[in-house]
C-alpha cells in the first residue's frame, strides 16, 4: 500500500483485515524554501549541575519583573535553556505549568534570540504568566545580556 505522511506505512497485518503502522527509518522529504523546524532538542537544553553553577557563578543577569534570566557564552553555536522554578512560585502543577509556558516561549523564539549563550530563566510574577508575556520577556532580557556580554568579555574583564 501506499505511504503515509512522516514516513509511516500502511500494513495489513493478519486474515481479520486489522491494520497496523510501522515506522519507516527514512526521513521525511526536506524543502528547501521551509522555515527551520522549532523544536526544542536535547542539544537546546542545560541539564547537567555543572552547566548551571557556571552559568549562576558568573552572575550575569538581568530582570524586568516577569523574568530574572542569567546567561553566559557557551562555545556550541546554540543557545540553551535552563530553567528554574521554585515553591514560591506555587504548587506543583501550577510550576509545571510556567515550565511548559517557559519551553514553549523559547521554542518559538529561539531564532530569534542572540546565538551561543547558555540561559537560565526564573519567572518571578507568578500572576503574569502568559505565553507571549514570556516570548518578549526573554527576547528582551537575552539580547539585553547578549550585548552586555559583548562589551565586557570584549573589554577583556568578565563580567
Amino acid at each position: 500500500m501506499g505511504s503515509i505522511r512522516h514516513g509511516r506505512r500502511l500494513l495489513p497485518s493478519s486474515a481479520h483485515g486489522t491494520i497496523c503502522f510501522v515506522m519507516s527509518h527514512e526521513p521525511p522529504p526536506v524543502d528547501s524554501n521551509s522555515p527551520p523546524k522549532l523544536l526544542f532538542s536535547k542539544q537546546s537544553r542545560l541539564v547537567t549541575k555543572a552547566d548551571f553553577d557556571r552559568v549562576y557563578k558568573e552572575r550575569c543577569k538581568a530582570g524586568d519583573g516577569v523574568l530574572l534570566v542569567f546567561a553566559w557564552p557557551n562555545q556550541l553555536g546554540r543557545t540553551r535553556l535552563g530553567l528554574s522554578v521554585s515553591k514560591k512560585v506555587g504548587n506543583a502543577v501550577v510550576r509545571n505549568r510556567h515550565k511548559r509556558l517557559l519551553r514553549e516561549a523559547f521554542r518559538l523564539s529561539q531564532f530569534q534570540l542572540p546565538t551561543g549563550l547558555d540561559i537560565i530563566v526564573i519567572p518571578t510574577a507568578p500572576e503574569r504568566a502568559a505565553l507571549g508575556v514570556f516570548r518578549q520577556s526573554l527576547a528582551r532580557l537575552t539580547t539585553k545580556l547578549a550585548k552586555r556580554l559583548a562589551n565586557s568579555l570584549g573589554s577583556g574583564a568578565p563580567s
